[in-house]
């Protein structure tokens, strides 16, 4: 059975209370972040697109648990969630890096190592 937009609106209402005020608690938040973000001279530019969403969805479940039912563990789970997803592909890059400074490595070693032989290699 589908929804109307007003049953979802009132479900969501008795959830997460009334969303003028989440929205409050959530555009208060984001303020403190960009504050934060002026403090240390970060900008938008120092962060990934992933990151900056991640943090932004964060920030609306935070402010939904603040507003309405802090008992459901959906917000929690999906909290959770938005954490991971950048933690994995942090964690992606980082071993990619790894694996391409050993790969460089690798090669830097084997040509140092034709470099030694061919200088013990008397000439004719």
């Amino acid at each position: 059975m589908v929804q109307s937009t007003a049953e979802v609106l009132k479900e969501r209402g008795t959830r997460y209370g009334q969303f003028i005020d989440q929205a409050g608690i959530a555009q208060g938040i984001h303020m403190m972040i960009e504050q934060g973000m002026k403090v240390t001279g970060k900008t938008r530019m120092s962060f990934h697109c992933d990151e900056l969403e991640a943090i932004n969805m964060i920030v609306n479940k935070l402010a939904r648990i603040i507003n309405g039912d802090p008992h459901y563990s959906d917000s929690w789970r999906d909290i959770a969630g938005y954490s991971t997803l950048v933690a994995d592909r942090l964690d992606s890059d980082e071993q990619k890096q790894l694996e391409q400074r050993s790969e460089e490595d690798a090669k830097s070693t084997e040509s140092s190592s034709k470099r030694c032989l061919e200088e013990e290699v008397p000439n004719p």
